[in-house]
């Protein structure tokens, strides 16, 4: 009989295979709504799609799906760069649109986390069992 491999909970680390951590968690606030709307009304589609090109060069991964939890479209960048703080996280971003989730995702890499996500991860050792 097979025995059960125990799940890694050695979150605090980027793993150097490229293994998932977990999810950047981030509601936005009033203030970063209105940041992002501005951004998105100079964006053009020409600077996100380039944009999503460089990181796929830069060993991230970037998907695009329905999302069923909230309806609309989630867009979702994994870093499987094993050098990269980031490597293992997961940033999410869910719109109405493909295009909209696109940008949003875009928007909170580049401007918000300052393509820097590492610090904003919380890991499940680290948070609350309360809220």
């Amino acid at each position: 009989m097979a025995t059960k491999r125990k799940r890694n909970t050695a979150y605090d680390k980027p793993k150097k295979n490229g293994g998932f951590r977990g999810f950047i968690k981030h509601s936005l606030t009033e203030s970063e709504k209105a940041d992002f709307d501005a951004w998105a009304e100079v964006a053009t589609p020409d600077m996100y799609w380039d944009t999503v090109a460089e990181l796929i060069a830069a060993d991230y991964k970037f998907g695009i799906r329905k999302d069923s939890y909230g309806g609309g479209v989630q867009a979702n960048l994994t870093c499987a760069d094993p050098e990269h703080p980031d490597n293992g996280l997961c940033l999410t971003a869910r719109a109405p649109d493909m295009k909209n989730a696109t940008m949003l995702l875009l928007w909170k890499h580049v401007v918000l986390f300052d393509c820097e996500w590492n610090e904003y991860y919380e890991s499940s050792d680290t948070k609350s069992a309360w809220g």
